[in-house]
Formats: structure tokens, C-alpha cells, sequence
């Protein structure tokens, strides 16, 4: 399924080694600036920026068609598998694909900062990108759909929940 993915988005895979690449780099400014460990803030800049090279990377049957006037915009506005609790691989990875950047929200959270943040900007982050799968459908022949948001979403919380765990965990040991 995943060389599948990889040869229908060819540039996702290049994106994700450039998101890692970029976390990399930029972890120990943004550990200093929130005041954390380099990990959390690795996976924030990772978990932020891996979709949107996974989600909004032109497909390679639109990469051939650069340039030729693409069709109308349409959004799947149904639930798809989900209604039916029929969920897929490709159902799993949009959420999985999500779970750093809540995992990374989760290690980050305090109470009293503006860190808090944090979570709505992280839940935002799937409907800004259907949004812009939907503007840039034409071009990069990208699909809008209801279904891949709330898995997205789902992700994040799932990220939020694992970080929550984890401290429970190292605040018993």
C-alpha cells in the first residue's frame, strides 16, 4: 500500500525526509523558545509540517498534466467508510499520519501557557488542508473529503491521549 502511495504522490516521500531534516534542525531553537525538551518540539515541527508534503504534493498523473486546464472542485462532504465502521488502510494512515503532532502537543501541554494553544491550532491544521486540497484540486489533483479530516483529527487526538498516558506513566515511576 505504502509504494503504492509513494509512486501516485511521488514527491511525499522526499517531503517526509525534508520534514525530518527540518525538525532536526530546528528542535533545539524551538525547545529553547518553548521552554522544553527537544523531542516535543521535534515532533511538533514534524508532526506539523510531514502532511501538508504528504497531503499537498501534486499527484504524478497531475504532474504530467502540468499545465492543462483541470477539471471542477468538488468536496466529498459524506462520512464514506466511516459511517459504516468499514475503515481502511487508507482511513488508518490519515490518522496515524496525525499522531505526532498531537503526541507532541500532549508532551507540551501546561496548564497555565500559552503552549495550550497548541491543541485548537492542531485540530485546525486537517481543515486548512482539505481546504486547500480543494482550492488546489485542479492543479494538483487532490480530493476534499469530510471522512479524511476527522480521521486526521481523530489522530491528533489519539497523539493527545498516548502523551497523556506517558506522563501518567513517568509520574508513577
Amino acid at each position: 500500500m505504502m509504494s503504492v502511495y509513494f509512486q501516485a504522490v511521488p514527491l511525499a516521500l522526499p517531503g517526509l525526509l525534508i520534514s525530518a531534516v527540518i525538525a532536526a534542525i530546528a528542535s533545539r531553537w524551538l525547545a529553547g523558545r518553548l521552554g522544553s525538551a527537544k523531542l516535543p518540539a521535534a515532533l511538533l515541527i514534524f508532526g506539523a509540517i510531514a502532511p501538508l508534503f504528504v497531503t499537498l504534493t501534486p499527484t504524478s498523473a497531475a504532474l504530467g498534466a502540468l499545465g492543462q486546464a483541470g477539471g471542477g472542485r468538488h468536496c466529498a462532504l459524506g462520512l464514506g467508510p466511516l459511517a459504516s465502521a468499514q475503515l481502511g488502510l487508507r482511513d488508518i494512515l490519515n490518522a496515524a499520519m496525525f499522531v505526532p503532532l498531537g503526541l507532541a502537543v500532549g508532551l507540551l501541554w501546561r496548564r497555565r501557557s500559552r503552549v495550550r494553544l497548541l491543541l485548537p491550532a492542531a485540530l485546525l491544521l486537517p481543515v486548512v488542508i482539505e481546504t486547500a486540497q480543494f482550492l488546489l484540486m485542479p492543479w494538483f489533483g487532490r480530493t476534499c473529503q469530510l471522512a479524511d479530516a476527522i480521521m486526521n483529527s481523530s489522530g491528533i487526538v489519539v497523539g493527545v491521549a498516548a502523551a497523556a498516558m506517558l506522563r501518567l506513566l513517568v509520574r508513577q515511576s
